[in-house]
């Protein structure tokens, strides 16, 4: 196994790695394909004669594999002496034998007793399949190299693609950053109409119920306290926060940051609809429309980081 580069990198969970490895007697074959999922899931595709090594096969790629689902198809085929031992059972061939003359006896069959005939009888052979200590040691050291080289080639894969994750997430904080900063910059224009929008509303009011004069004090309560439901102030600071932890996470030295990730976006989702509650204006609407669709666009990202 390849010694982990100085510079970490976050890894998508998907990708693709093949190896093969060619020793005396044995030419072995390992592909390793990944796919997203919630957790480490391996399933290991090979011949009945490598069973003995399915544990270990999987030690190895779950620790170097910490989420995804992993479909591992391995082969190999021998080029020396295979170990495998074809037995005859000449009980049963002599059986067969007597049975068949007794035919040609009976009958005044003309035809002989041929190998072919006997071979087409399966319960005449036995396989066996036993490894020898010696072959099974040889055996596992190929497959060993051989998985180990496919697990690096998948791990660059998967490296290489969670790099462009990466730059398309920031790519996507940076636009929202940009929407905030503009929903900033509007909030003083918003909050003078809706102080405008409240005034109308009580004066109108009044005047429908009474003929008594409007107490700008009172009014100015009023405004006060629907204007304080209506900042967003907080929301904003909460959200930029979550938006520094995202660039802090992705910027750091840790690989397994996909359920972290998850964890800030549904934090920025969050933030982001309680903004959209307390809109009381189209510029805003608009603005958290755009914010919401790039937190939706990382969100289908982090489903595939590790």
């Amino acid at each position: 196994m390849e010694e982990e580069e100085e510079d970490v990198m976050i890894k998508s969970m998907s990708g693709y790695g093949r190896a093969e490895e060619i020793s005396a007697d044995w030419i072995c074959l390992v592909e390793l394909k990944a796919v997203n999922h919630r957790y480490f899931d391996a399933v290991v595709h090979m011949p009945s004669i490598m069973n003995a090594y399915e544990d270990a096969i999987r030690k190895m790629l779950a620790k170097n594999i910490a989420r995804g689902r992993i479909d591992a198809a391995i082969t190999i085929n021998c080029v020396g002496n295979s170990p495998t031992v074809v037995n005859v059972n000449t009980t049963v061939a002599n059986s067969y034998v007597r049975a068949f003359n007794t035919l040609i006896d009976a009958y005044r069959l003309q035809d002989v007793i041929t190998l072919d005939l006997l071979a087409s009888k399966e319960d005449i052979f036995t396989v066996d399949k036993t490894i020898p200590t010696t072959t099974r040691d040889e055996i596992w050291q190929i497959l060993e190299l051989a998985l180990s080289n496919a697990i690096d080639n998948l791990n660059v894969m998967r490296a290489t693609e969670g790099d462009a994750l990466k730059r398309n997430i920031l790519e996507k904080c940076e636009y929202i950053i940009e929407d905030i900063q503009q929903l900033k910059t509007k909030l003083p224009e918003v909050a003078i109409e809706h102080e405008k929008r409240l005034r109308m509303r009580i004066k109108n009011t009044l005047e429908h119920i009474s003929s008594a004069k409007l107490d700008e004090n009172r009014v100015l309560t009023e405004i006060a306290a629907y204007a304080n439901r209506m900042l967003i102030d907080e929301e904003i600071v909460r959200l930029e926060s979550h938006i520094h932890q995202l660039y802090e996470t992705l910027n750091g030295d840790e690989t397994l940051v996909g359920r972290k990730i998850d964890f800030l976006v549904q934090e920025m989702n969050r933030e982001v609809n309680t903004i959209a509650s307390k809109a009381g204006s189209i510029v805003i609407s608009k603005l958290v429309i755009d914010i919401k669709t790039e937190i939706e666009k990382i969100r289908e990202q982090v489903q595939n980081v590790e």
